[in-house]
């Protein structure tokens, strides 16, 4: 059972990675607990950001969607964003989902 576990985890990493949108999720201190490959690469960012604090990483149209919930636009990487912003279940925290416009 923990093998396949442990393989569930590895392929929804993978998925996680492939899709097309940008994937954050912070936690309720600030924290940015899980992003995918296109959310650190249109922020510039080689490296890992998970367990940076958002305030840090983010822009303020970024930093608005989470703590506001705002439905604005975002400009990152020559392109156009469109944030939607979900609480997680519980007290766990916030997920942003931004998806790119044509």
């Amino acid at each position: 059972v923990l093998q396949v576990n442990i393989k569930s985890l590895e392929m929804s990493r993978r998925i996680l990675d492939k899709l097309p949108v940008a994937i954050y999720c912070i936690n309720d201190e600030g924290i940015i607990i899980e992003s995918n490959e296109v959310s650190k690469s249109i922020l510039g960012h080689q490296s890992a950001i998970e367990g940076l604090d958002f305030h840090d990483v983010f822009n303020k149209s970024m930093i608005e969607a989470i703590e506001n919930n705002s439905i604005s636009d975002i400009e990152l990487d020559n392109n156009s964003w469109m944030p939607c912003v979900s609480k997680l279940d519980g007290q766990d925290g916030n997920i942003l989902i931004m998806s790119r416009r044509n």
